[in-house]
């Protein structure tokens, strides 16, 4: 077993864990008499960035030699999405009367945590894998995410969720070439 096979079994269990969570969220939070439509967006994005990041682990394996600080980064991103999917279903989802009222209650924990999650994908690509990071990209998804974190306004959290979307679609779209 190569040191990549084996730390990366942690991260994938980590985000294993963060898709658990929202799988076992799906009927609540699109049951119809209590469904937001702007949650159920941020529902679907939190779980394709999971899978998102789980894909991005495969270039480390590249990675020859390794430290604990990395090893610290790589797992960042994993423990923050999953904070992130704690904060955005609740520990009872069958109890939560109304996805946008949790949403709005939830929004500070989420937004920031999300946005830390950014962070340490940033930290990720320019420290563990050494490579160069369009870092206007970072500002772009990490500004709005802050600005959602702070401000309980619901026009602003459309806002941050189409913005992160739409960030989320051109990493995509960009995997896509790639293969």
């Amino acid at each position: 077993m190569t040191i990549f096979e084996y730390l990366s079994v942690a991260a994938s269990i980590v985000l294993a864990l963060g898709v658990s969570r929202l799988a076992s969220s799906i009927r609540h939070v699109f049951d119809p008499s209590r469904r937001d439509a702007v949650h159920a967006a941020l529902f679907v994005l939190l779980f394709l960035i999971h899978l998102l990041h789980w894909w991005r682990l495969w270039p480390l394996h590249d990675v020859q030699a390794w430290n604990f600080l990395q090893f610290l980064i790589v797992m960042g991103g994993p423990i923050s999405l999953y904070i992130a999917a704690a904060a955005l279903v609740s520990d009872e989802p069958a109890e939560v009367v109304s996805w946008r009222a949790h949403l709005a209650e939830a929004h500070r924990w989420f937004f920031s945590v999300l946005a830390v999650s950014i962070v340490f994908g940033v930290l990720q690509i320019t420290l563990v894998l050494e490579a160069q990071l369009q870092l206007l990209l970072a500002v772009v998804v990490i500004t709005p995410l802050l600005v959602g974190a702070v401000l309980p306004n619901r026009k602003v959290h459309i806002a941050v969720t189409a913005v992160v979307w739409v960030n989320v679609l051109l990493v995509i779209r960009d995997y896509f070439r790639a293969s």
